[in-house]
């Protein structure tokens, strides 16, 4: 419960420049013999090509870690975005939010949260506290529930991703999980992120949030 209250909503939040250098991921060439990677179509999730603002940081993606140690940094090269851990805080993510409107077209829905990763981890920094992650989380109010007590936890999924130093090619990972009507709740905010816990980086592509059929509809 602790290690999930620490990647949950209470973080501090870095707000990082320069984040136009290049990643290292960008591997599938035809020069190396591998086949052009097509990315999906993105759903929901906005800037899944990872392009860099005026300000230098990634449009629609923010970085955050756990206090205020700066321990991770992010880039792009414009399709791949990179998360790396660069200090001593035990976690550090990239994310995207969702709030107000823009989340009421995805109530009542179920959905699936997709990307491929790829890592390139170490022990620098001792043992994780738990494996790197690929996450989903949504909070707000249930109606009926006196405001006083806050927010509650409406969404907690995730998928796990390797722990153990290494290298690891790119693969497919996704968590899928349905949110409560409108009718039932309010001020649902929505977070989807990539989690790291260990030394090394972890790089995504082809991020995805699409609505999918519930389990056991068919």
């Amino acid at each position: 419960m602790k290690a999930l209250m620490l990647l949950g909503f209470s973080f501090v939040v870095l707000n990082i420049s320069g984040c136009n250098g290049k990643s290292g991921a960008n591997d599938d060439s035809s020069e190396a013999g591998e086949p052009i990677y097509i990315a999906p179509d993105p759903g929901y999730l906005k800037n899944s090509l990872f392009a860099v603002n005026l300000s230098g940081g990634v449009a629609h993606w923010g970085l955050s870690q756990h206090a205020s140690n700066p321990s991770y940094s992010y880039s792009s090269n414009g399709e791949v975005l990179r998360l790396e851990r660069t200090g001593t805080e035990p976690w550090g993510k990239v994310f995207q939010r969702f709030r107000g409107e823009e989340v009421l077209p995805l109530l009542g829905k179920t959905l699936e949260f997709s990307a491929e990763i790829r890592a390139e981890l170490n022990d620098d920094y001792g043992s994780a506290m738990e494996p790197p992650s690929l996450m989903a989380w949504a909070k707000g109010f249930r109606k009926g529930t006196p405001p006083l007590l806050g927010k509650s936890t409406l969404v907690s999924e995730k998928a796990l991703l390797p722990e153990l130093p290494g290298e690891y090619g790119w693969k497919h990972y996704a968590v899928t999980f349905s949110l409560p009507p409108e009718t039932s709740v309010s001020q649902v905010e929505l977070e989807f992120s990539l989690v790291l816990t260990t030394g090394g980086a972890l790089e995504m592509r082809g991020p995805a949030l699409i609505e999918v059929e519930p389990e056991g509809s068919q």
